[in-house]
């Protein structure tokens, strides 16, 4: 899809992704009748920020255009914005006629974060529409309104039977989704609390499930826990793939495409492991890990300033590749000022690593693919947000609710200490898939040996002089070597 202001056509609506609506899961066409209906009335500004999902939508209407997305901005939407032009398309190749030419300051955020911040993109002078907007195009301006922002309130009191109340009858929404639309799904199974719980949920609602796990041999720990949840749970398709060089050529010279001008995750990993089992409803467990609060820290109680913020996020978020004092102004201008610091950070993190680095991870060229995120509902989300520090900070709400309320299998005895904290490799990053990338890219591991990843980058015209690169570092050049190609 792509819409130049100049060019449109009148009257198309175009509407992409779910929203929970009315007690029922609507995907693209369905809501098309709500979302004119409530634009006829005037009255889109205010109900968009009741559609509770993952979508975004294009309304023309005569010369004018509305553009709008989701609260989290999780389904990317690309604009050009220049000399009274406005071209707009959620297809990042559509708008490479309109410039192909990169931008320095984004290659140096891609190559420190695996992802360019908040909403420039590697391309100069093409954009994503920013989280929660509603846009109004005319041939003159573009007028931009966010409809949402984060609010850390901390105020509210809780138990554990509240949230296990509360989760059961959110998932029941997504669970009769998948089961009225050919009742079975793809779901990444790691082991962990994301999706083992996902896992679990499925399986008593009776959804045949597709399991899909990555790992590097039959040794590896989160493999061998999820082994265990899917003979526990009786599942009885679970793909495991181990990445050796093989599985990685096939991978990185199939045809899927995903969002490389954002992010330099090797999203055809995830991407191609879905098309293999061939299913139209795929759900991760994204991002359970944010919601639960497993990215705050005790340390955080002391912040007083975004000085604060950044001395964090430099210590613990970033490459080898990019010196830490060159992102200092960076990170003083992608954070917000108007929020304490918790907020402020939270708002930086659900932006940029949730969004841009986690999510767009799952967002291909072709979306006619169902994602459902239950982890990103809104009633879940607005609880946990409530919710003060001490209940977030070990994710100690979250798992104390599974275990006493949720579980009714054997699912909490397998791997009792994996089930609490599951081990990662950590290498100067504190999110899981850093850690699995480094692995699937590290030379010196046994399974992976046999893969000079110097030459695999070089081969793509890429040069570099660091010493002691990682897996993931070496995987960022790889992306970026791929986009420089794909542009010329």
């Amino acid at each position: 899809m792509i819409l130049d202001i100049n060019k449109v056509n009148p009257n198309d609506i175009y509407f992409r992704g779910y929203v929970l609506w009315e007690d029922r899961i609507l995907v693209d066409d369905e809501f098309v009748g709500i979302l004119k209906a409530h634009f006829l009335k005037n009255e889109l500004p205010d109900r968009i920020k009741e559609y509770n999902g993952s979508f975004m939508f294009v309304i023309v209407d005569g010369d004018n255009i509305y553009i709008g997305n989701d609260r989290y901005g999780l389904r990317p939407l690309y604009y050009y914005h220049k000399n009274n032009q406005f071209v707009v398309s959620n297809q990042w190749q559509k708008l490479i006629p309109y410039s192909d030419q990169l931008r320095e300051d984004s290659i140096l955020e891609a190559l420190a974060f695996g992802c360019v911040l908040n909403d420039k993109t590697l391309l100069k002078d093409i954009y994503e529409l920013p989280p929660a907007s509603f846009v109004h195009i005319s041939k003159s301006n573009a007028k931009f309104r966010c409809y949402w922002k984060l609010e850390y309130t901390s105020d509210k009191l809780y138990n554990e039977k509240e949230f296990a109340e509360l989760w059961s009858n959110q998932i029941r929404y997504y669970t009769d989704f998948i089961k009225r639309n050919g009742n079975k799904c793809t779901l990444p199974l790691s082991g962990g609390l994301d999706s083992r719980l996902l896992a679990y949920e499925f399986d008593k609602a009776g959804i045949d499930i597709h399991a899909l796990t990555y790992g590097p041999d039959s040794r590896y720990g989160e493999i061998i826990t999820a082994k265990q949840v899917a003979k526990e749970l009786n599942i009885k398709t679970h793909k495991i793939i181990y990445c050796d060089k093989k599985e990685l050529h096939k991978i990185t010279n199939s045809d899927e495409s995903y969002d490389r001008i954002t992010n330099l995750k090797n999203a055809e990993k995830i991407l191609y492991s879905y098309r293999e089992l061939n299913n139209d409803i795929r759900v991760p467990g994204y991002s359970g890990d944010f919601l639960a609060g497993s990215h705050l820290r005790h340390r955080m109680k002391k912040w007083r300033s975004k000085r604060d913020i950044i001395s964090y996020i430099l210590r613990f978020h970033i490459s080898k590749l990019v010196d830490s004092n060159e992102l200092v102004s960076v990170l003083d201008n992608s954070i917000e000022s108007d929020a304490d610091p918790v907020t402020a950070y939270m708002r930086w993190d659900l932006k940029n690593r949730q969004r841009r680095y986690i999510v767009r991870a799952e967002i291909g060229d072709n979306d006619s693919l169902s994602l459902l995120l239950p982890f990103f509902d809104y009633v879940l989300m607005d609880y946990f947000l409530s919710l003060p520090m001490s209940a977030l900070l070990n994710t100690k709400l979250y798992i104390n609710a599974q275990l006493r309320y949720l579980y009714k299998t054997n699912l909490i005895k397998i791997k009792r200490d994996n089930f609490y904290r599951q081990k990662i490799i950590r290498n100067n990053f504190i999110y899981e898939y850093y850690g699995k990338l480094r692995q699937l890219v590290n030379r010196n591991s046994v399974w992976s040996r046999d893969i000079n990843w110097q030459e695999e980058v070089r081969a793509w015209g890429i040069h570099f002089n660091v010493k002691n690169i990682n897996g993931t570092e070496i995987m960022y050049l790889f992306e970026l070597a791929k986009l420089k190609k794909e542009l010329s």
